[in-house]
């Protein structure tokens, strides 16, 4: 293991194709079951929503008895 063994890559660079495209294609697929993950963070959202709007309501009566 004394010697160095050059390692040949092909040039990117002298290719015309863009790079910044993504090389991992299973990024862009959709998870099994992912529809129903989707509906339940929407449901989630929906009620964070209304309680942030409870409380700034809330708020506001308090500010209005002061």
């Amino acid at each position: 293991m004394n010697r160095l063994e050059l390692i040949q890559t092909p040039n990117r660079r002298a290719s015309r194709t863009d790079r910044r495209q993504c090389a991992d294609r299973r990024r862009h697929a959709r998870l099994p079951g992912s529809g129903e993950t989707v509906r339940t963070l929407r449901e989630l959202l929906d009620l964070a929503h209304a309680r942030i709007r409870g409380l700034e309501r809330a708020l506001e009566a308090l500010k209005q008895a002061i």
